[in-house]
């Protein structure tokens, strides 16, 4: 009994605090800004996104893989431009600053430098390692924007968010199936 409250214990304490509802007095400057860093973040990913398609005109992928990115691409950029069409309502957003600090910036950069490399130099691996950056940003995509759906009081964007969120989170689900799928595939013996 000892060791399953021991074990509940480190399960408890290991999660960390998630936001869960709008953020304290969301006319202040401070709160405005907070949300606007939020929207900062996921626009750009959006714009990301809705351009992924582009790699197939070098690199080749499974049509299963090719139409789901597609799909994933059409979503960021539907996505994309409802939000901005949206960020002028109250309270007025401003997404052209993401408030990280200059290390994460630059950090965040060399990530995604190194997975667009990977990418374009991968060989039989690309079909794997597609899989696993969509996955990877639609998974950010799907947690980023419940996160801002809670903290947003607009309720337009924050249900344009909630919906957001939902699909990308199908979108993970299903490249997550195609990972399985692939890796149990990759186990297989040769005929």
């Amino acid at each position: 009994m000892r060791w399953f409250v021991m074990a509940g214990a480190l399960v408890v304490g290991a999660c960390a605090p998630v936001l869960k509802g709008p953020l304290d007095a969301p006319e202040q400057p401070a709160a405005t800004a907070t949300l606007g860093h939020g929207y900062g973040l996921l626009m750009p990913l959006l714009q990301s996104e809705s351009s992924a398609t582009l790699i197939f005109g070098v690199k080749h992928g499974s049509d299963a893989l090719q139409a789901l990115v597609r799909r994933i691409s059409d979503a960021a950029a539907n996505a994309q431009r409802s939000l901005a069409a949206l960020l002028a309502n109250p309270p007025a957003l401003d997404s052209k600053a993401d408030g990280l600090p200059l290390i994460e910036v630059s950090t965040r950069n060399l990530m995604t430098n190194q997975e667009a490399a990977g990418l374009l130099l991968a060989g039989a691996e690309f079909q794997r390692r597609m899989i696993l950056a969509q996955q990877k940003a639609c998974a950010y995509i799907a947690a980023l924007a419940n996160t801002l759906s809670e903290a947003d009081p607009n309720a337009e964007r924050s249900a344009l968010l909630t919906t957001l969120s939902e699909q990308f989170a199908a979108f993970d689900a299903e490249l997550r199936g195609m990972l399985t799928v692939s890796q149990t595939s990759s186990k297989l013996p040769p005929k």
